[in-house]
């Protein structure tokens, strides 16, 4: 049964359509809004999406939106500036907004983190150990073969220790860049971070980070 232009049910929907619009400013800022996606998430409600993409430019084009997210921002900084240390809570604010640093120790697993470097060490006193037991008492290699296994072995752990030491360097640089982008907010106006934090978590959340 179509809704007639005025029905509660008519209206009811547009309410909701506006708080799906604020929630959205909130998540990803006035100027990130995809009205044409925002729009499908009603499709089969018995409004066309025409009718809805015009509900949502309205809600953008009155001020309302804007009005919102200004007021979330304020609550936000308000709310930040009565902790005891509102620097050092910016500061882990923004560090969570920003995409983790994983070190190379740390690799996911079925079973949950792995430490990479371990089983590493692990590999190289390995190969060690076999090529010390393809030696002879006389000091020369029995075991050919095996001790040439084992070279090669730890040449790869070693090869692969050079790449792990290239990332944590990378990974030192990374968290610099990131404590660089923490102080620099922390130089602007409560208001104005948490606009920029804000802004910074829902980037985060586009790249799945």
């Amino acid at each position: 049964m179509a809704r007639t232009p005025h029905s509660p049910e008519r209206d009811a929907l547009r309410r909701e359509v506006e708080g799906a619009v604020l929630a959205e400013v909130e998540r990803a800022g006035l100027d990130r809004i995809n009205v044409r996606g925002l729009a499908r998430r009603f499709a089969g409600r018995g409004t066309s999406e025409k009718t809805v993409s015009r509900w949502i430019d309205a809600v953008l084009k009155s001020g309302l939106a804007g009005r919102h997210l200004a007021g979330k921002v304020k609550a936000a900084a308000d709310v930040r500036a009565a902790q005891p240390d509102p620097a050092a809570s910016l500061a882990e604010g923004v560090r969570g907004a920003l995409p983790v640093l994983v070190s190379p120790s740390d690799i996911a697993s079925p079973g949950g983190v792995i430490d990479a470097i371990a089983y590493l060490r692990s590999c190289i006193h390995l190969a060690l150990d076999i090529a010390a037991q393809a030696r002879g008492p006389d000091g020369k290699y029995r075991l050919t073969k095996t001790a040439l296994a084992a070279s090669e072995h730890l040449r790869r752990c070693l090869e692969t220790s050079a790449r792990i030491s290239e990332a944590m360097r990378d990974i030192a640089e990374l968290e610099r860049f990131h404590q660089r982008i923490i102080d620099e907010i922390a130089k602007e106006s409560p208001l104005v971070a948490e606009r920029i934090m804000a802004r910074l978590s829902a980037t985060a959340q586009d790249y799945g980070a």
